[in-house]
């Protein structure tokens, strides 16, 4: 199995996924691309022991995109997640609902169009929707999106709202 990871490696944050990450899938091999040694953080640690192997190589060099660019593509691939989407509703008695508020963002209410991860009883994410409405007196919730909501096991509450271009 390969695992092709984000770019993302720089700040706690950055790091704290990477390691979350390895361990997660606990591979054999660690394939780094990086420029100069920007990786030392996240990989150096695995350097002394028997698994995994690490093989650091130097990113291609490209042109950065700017921020706005890498929102821009972030905003169409997930209208390309959506294309086609349509409604489902979700009984909240038979599906955990997890938020992921942080002290800095908290969870914002109400929820409708909040962007949702879709996950499996093993905690596979089956994919994104963005909520239309939550019902609390009928304990439902309803999303947009391509899932098939007869596999979804948990709900992921994001901070992110659905962009608009």
């Amino acid at each position: 199995m390969l695992v092709n990871t984000s770019g993302l490696v720089e700040g706690p944050f950055g790091r704290a996924l990477k390691r979350l990450k390895i361990e997660r899938v606990a591979p054999d091999l660690l394939l780094v691309l990086e420029r100069a040694a920007e990786c030392e953080a996240i990989v150096g640690p695995y350097a002394t022991g028997a698994r995994p192997a690490v093989v650091r190589l130097g990113a291609a060099p490209t042109t950065r995109r700017s921020a706005a660019v890498r929102r821009e593509s972030r905003q169409r691939g997930l209208q390309t997640h959506l294309a086609g989407a349509s409604l489902g509703t979700l009984d909240l008695d038979q599906v955990a609902v997890r938020a992921v508020p942080s002290e800095r963002d908290p969870l914002l209410l109400p929820l409708d169009g909040a962007l949702v991860g879709l996950a499996t009883d093993e905690g596979d994410v089956l994919g994104l929707g963005v909520v239309h409405a939550l019902d609390l007196e009928r304990a439902c919730l309803t999303v947009r999106t391509g899932v098939d909501l007869d596999r979804v096991a948990t709900v992921l509450i994001g901070r992110e709202r659905e962009p608009t271009l």
